[in-house]
């Protein structure tokens, strides 16, 4: 029923070679499941899904930038009861391991959801990879090009979507990092091309460690599509395991206007919404 009864199963097999890697799982969760200690995004849904890959290990002395090619393959399919309609996604690729702790993975998604009452297919092209160029540099990048789902509950549709990150991390001296990050997403309307949004994110993170006890941390995210900018400050003094102190500061900044004795969201100034300090400490007595 959908007050809080009903069955969840699961089970799965695995087996794992130095070369060969197989998975499979099958899951039935009815509409009314629930699990509060538990991680669950969905309920009403059965599926299962497999996924292989198979390693290959090229000979050091010829490649020596090549440590590892593993193409892989992951298949998902199942019913979604409350949606109405069969879900399934494919995934084929390849992951690639480089020197210098260096990752590159490139594959085709090829899936179908459903949606109310209906049931829409998309497709993605995506790849993204990190390496450690230099001890102090580790650059990132992600690049995913095809066709979502727009999840509007009147009118959903599929169209062309674009989204790329670029980042890296920047370690000097090992008292200081830097971990920035961009990211810029697109969706249009198939068949028209226009646009439905535009989204451009900003996160960046600096630490810097004074002594073995001292730190401080500032997070910075800013959101385009909500016009905002997110700031988290943290100090820390951490004496020993158990006694430590903690202060802190956040606050928030949008893009207001006042007009007519009224807010309006998206226009002016970016101005101070909310902020908030907090004292955190504590004392591990051993006796």
């Amino acid at each position: 029923d959908d007050h809080g009864s009903g069955i969840g199963l699961q089970a799965n097999y695995g087996f794992s070679t130095r070369r060969v890697n197989l998975q499979t799982q099958v899951e039935h969760y009815d509409r009314g499941f629930v699990m509060d200690t538990a991680f669950l995004n969905r309920v009403g849904i059965t599926s299962g899904w497999g996924y292989v890959d198979y390693s290959f290990y090229p000979d050091k002395d010829r490649h020596p930038w090549i440590r590892r090619i593993t193409p892989f393959t992951f298949i998902q399919r199942g019913r979604d009861r409350i949606q109405g309609g069969d879900d399934y996604i494919g995934v084929f690729g390849g992951r690639f391991s480089l020197s210098r702790q260096g990752f590159l993975r490139a594959d085709r998604v090829l899936s179908q959801e459903a949606w109310q009452g209906g049931e829409y297919e998309g497709g993605q092209w995506r790849m993204f990879g990190n390496m450690q160029v230099f001890r102090w540099l580790r650059p990132s990048f992600f690049f995913s090009r095809g066709s979502s789902l727009y999840y509007d509950e009147v009118d959903p549709f599929v169209g062309p979507s674009l989204s790329w990150r670029a980042g890296g991390l920047l370690q000097i001296g090992g008292r200081f990092s830097e971990d920035i990050e961009y990211s810029h997403n697109t969706f249009d309307r198939p068949g028209t091309g226009a646009r439905v949004y535009t989204v451009d994110l900003v996160n960046t993170r600096t630490t810097y460690q004074f002594t073995k006890e001292l730190a401080v941390r500032a997070i910075v995210r800013y959101d385009s599509q909500q016009d905002r900018v997110l700031t988290d400050f943290l100090g820390s003094y951490d004496l020993r395991p158990g006694t430590v102190v903690y202060i802190g500061y956040g606050s928030l900044y949008q893009k207001r206007a006042y007009r007519n004795q009224e807010w309006i969201d998206g226009e002016g100034d970016f101005l101070t919404t909310q902020q908030g300090l907090f004292l955190k400490a504590s004392y591990l007595y051993r006796f």
